[in-house]
């Protein structure tokens, strides 16, 4: 039985070995059929700003995609509708919280805009909305089960004239703005960084865990997107718990289910601040003693994997923020040292 016992050991390290060499092959083969060095997979719960992450990519290399669904007439549409949009959210708002629409004239422009199938063209109903007191209060509320509007809508508002013309041209900065607006591709960019020819994926929504599952043996980093604001909505699987709640659930649920190094990106730093103001987490409206208590939560209990996870406070709609997390991805790629990088902020 000693014996027996002795063996053990080598026989699963020799099983590992091989498996590990399999892998290693099967990783050369298909990147030399898609032409890239490394893999960076993003993986986070929607709204956390990988889509945008992946744009602002696209913006710095100026992908010929980028340019072409830039100025395609269906963006334009698009970006107009996304408007009108946010403008039938908050009238729904106003209806659900017995909020009164003040003045009579918006009264009638909100009935024009919702029983509109396109209300996209309504500029001046649009634009005597958006400054009606009422509607201004649905906008600034934060309530449980309420819809939550934020900067990215208030660009828009404040854009809505330039936006609603008739020689209106979208600019990267509604592109980013809007985030449901994608394009071919838009889930893959590949760039090449100090020599280095990196592919970065996103896999989508985590609820699909087949899609990042099925790439656990070619990626070389994950980048797990969370928002630094989620602690401020209840998730949409469990209103029990926020999405915070939910996000470190699968980031811990991550850490079991793989090996390789992870980048977690703790985005929406820009709105921090505001969000901390209105609700504050755990009594702290401190905003770097919040990212730090934000940091705790998602490392509590995980000493053991200290060693990989890096960690990078980043505003992704500014582009040099994304540039540092970018430098700091690739430093990690090609020197795997820990004493080389700086990930936190």
């Amino acid at each position: 039985m000693g014996n027996t016992q002795n063996c053990m050991p080598l026989s699963r390290r020799s099983l590992d070995n091989t498996i590990q060499k399999q892998r290693q092959t099967s990783q050369i083969i298909h990147r030399s059929k898609v032409n890239y060095d490394h893999l960076v997979v993003l993986l986070g719960a929607s709204g956390t700003s990988k889509s945008t992450f992946l744009k602002q990519i696209r913006i710095i290399e100026d992908a010929p995609q980028f340019r072409d669904s830039l100025s395609s007439e269906k963006s334009k549409k698009r970006i107009r509708t996304h408007v009108a949009s946010i403008v039938k959210n908050l009238i729904e708002e106003c209806v659900k919280y017995n909020i009164d629409i003040q003045e009579e004239e918006n009264r009638q422009h909100a009935e024009n805009i919702m029983c509109n199938e396109d209300p996209s063209y309504l500029l001046t109903e649009i634009k005597s909305l958006i400054k009606d007191g009422g509607v201004q209060v649905a906008m600034k509320k934060s309530l449980p089960g309420s819809v939550q509007f934020g900067n990215a809508d208030q660009y828009f508002f404040d854009n809505v004239e330039r936006i609603m013309s008739r020689d209106f041209e979208p600019t990267p900065t509604d592109y980013l703005k809007m985030t449901s607006l994608r394009a071919p591709c838009d889930s893959v960019q590949d760039v090449t960084l100090s020599g280095t020819k990196i592919r970065f994926e996103d896999v989508c929504a985590t609820k699909n865990r087949s899609k990042w599952r099925s790439k656990i043996h070619s990626m070389n980093i994950i980048m797990f997107f969370a928002s630094l604001t989620d602690y401020t909505q209840m998730s949409d699987e469990d209103d029990t718990k926020t999405r915070m709640d939910a996000s470190i659930a699968l980031f811990h649920e991550l850490l079991d289910s793989v090996n390789c190094k992870i980048i977690l990106v703790l985005s929406k730093s820009d709105v921090l601040k505001e969000t901390l103001d209105r609700t504050p987490i755990c009594a702290i409206k401190d905003e770097e003693a919040a990212i730090d208590t934000i940091k705790r939560l998602y490392m509590d209990g995980r000493d053991d994997d200290r060693s990989r996870v890096f960690i990078s406070v980043c505003n992704v709609t500014d582009s040099e923020n994304v540039k540092v997390v970018c430098k700091r991805c690739t430093d990690l790629l090609i020197y795997g040292d820990r004493n080389k990088l700086s990930m936190s902020k």
